[in-house]
This record gives C-alpha cells, structure tokens and sequence, in this order.
C-alpha cells in the first residue's frame, strides 16, 4: 500500500451521516466490513448527527480537520437545475476544504489514473492545481491540463495560456505526469465533460468559481452544472477569497 496506504491511515476518516430517521446501524456495519479489508492500516468509522445534512456534514469536517469530504448526490434533470440547490451543491459552494462529489450511478471502482483539470482566465482557476496535484501523486495518476477558451479575444487567450505554463511548470517541479490540450467553449460543463469522455478520465477537477457565459447565466453555477451533469466524480475546491467572505 506504501505512501497511500499511510495517507489513508493519517488523513482519511469514513463516516455516514444519517438523520433522526434512520437510526439502523447494521447497514453501516456491513459498510465498514466490506470495506476495512481494503484498508488494513486505517480506520473506518461512522458519526450520527443530526439537523441540517449539509451543515452537519461541514460541521463534523471542521471538528476532525478533514483533508476532504466526499458524498453522493442525485445530480438533477429538466428544469430541477433551475430550482434551490441540493445538499451537495449547498456543501460545495461554502465548503472550507475540497469536495468529491459522485452523482447516482457514477461507476467509482476505477484506480483513479487520468484527472482532467480546465484551466480557464479566472485568476482563481490555478488554486485547485496543488491539491489535484496531491491527489495524481497519491494514486500515481496523470493530469490532463486543459486551456479552455471561453473568449474570442486574443488578450483573454494569452492570460489562459500563461495561468497553463504556470501549472504545467509546477507539476514539473513536482514530478507530476501530465499531458497540455486546449479547446474552446461555448460551454464549459458540456465541453469539459466531453473532453473527459474522450480522455476516458476518472476524475475532474474544478474551482467553484468559474468564467461566466450566456449558457451559465441560464443553467446556473459552473459548479452546480458539473455536479449534476457529469458522470464523473468531480473535485470542487472553493477559491480562498471566497471562502473569507462567506465567514464575516
């Protein structure tokens, strides 16, 4: 197991999270049976809290210092992306560290080997790359760094291309594997996605805070339209600056 099998053991703690309404633990024990053979050097645990599912799931994050939080979600179809969003989306948009989320039906058994990371002209898009980095280097992954071109303008273009040689320098010094391509958008979500079907990816990896467009304007946040769209486990990770303002 190696220097995953440790990180495991120091960082990653399984914990369920059930309301007042389902009190059954022997679903939960089965659970960490199943699945503590898998991780012979760390321990599988569950917590019961009650209230808010996303407040609560934040709440017990902070106490434990959790390097991440990973949870389920149902995604959404038709207009239900028009309306107030879920657990997941609530969790992602104000959580303190990054988040894995993986829509009903998203086939996870995969060895995490290919992670594609957009790169776009927000000047946020770069806060992702360490820990997508930390991520590749756990399960000996490779990262596709992915230009995406939301403008037409040549200025908008360059600022993408530059915030890419910064990235692809840094998982050089690093010692991470990638691989450089570029795109351009109408879409994020829809072209992103795409491009992960192509690469045969097994995780992507995003910022919360994306450029905006007509199509985002109508469909809702990038973040939002990611996770319930794509059939990918994605990595949502909050810009800093957006974090500080939602705690005053």
């Amino acid at each position: 197991m190696g220097e995953q099998s440790k990180c495991y053991q120091d960082y990653y703690l399984l914990r369920y999270f059930f309301g007042s309404h389902r009190r059954d633990k022997e679903p939960i024990g089965k659970l960490i049976k199943k699945y503590k053979v898998q991780l012979p050097e760390s321990t599988i645990d569950y917590v019961i809290r009650e209230g808010k599912v996303y407040r609560e799931i934040l709440d017990e994050a902070r106490e434990v210092e959790s390097l991440c939080i990973v949870m389920g979600t149902h995604g959404s179809s038709g207009f239900e992306q028009f309306w107030i969003g879920s657990n997941a989306n609530r969790l992602i948009s104000v959580s303190h560290c990054p988040v894995i989320s993986l829509r009903a039906g998203i086939n996870a058994k995969h060895q995490l080997e290919r992670i594609v990371m957009p790169i776009d002209s927000t000047i946020d898009t770069r806060q992702k790359v360490p820990f997508t980095a930390y991520l590749a280097r756990l399960f000996d992954a490779e990262i596709y760094v992915l230009s995406v071109y939301a403008s037409k303008y040549k200025a908008i273009q360059r600022r993408v291309d530059e915030y890419t040689d910064q990235v692809v320098l840094y998982l050089e010094e690093e010692g991470i594997p990638y691989r450089r391509d570029s795109i351009i958008v109408d879409n994020l979500t829809t072209s992103t996605i795409e491009y992960a079907k192509k690469v045969r990816a097994n995780l992507i990896s995003i910022m919360t805070e994306q450029e905006t467009s007509p199509f985002n304007l109508l469909l809702g946040p990038y973040a939002q339209q990611m996770v319930n769209n794509s059939p990918y486990p994605v990595l949502s990770i909050n810009p800093k600056e957006t974090l500080i303002m939602s705690s005053r």
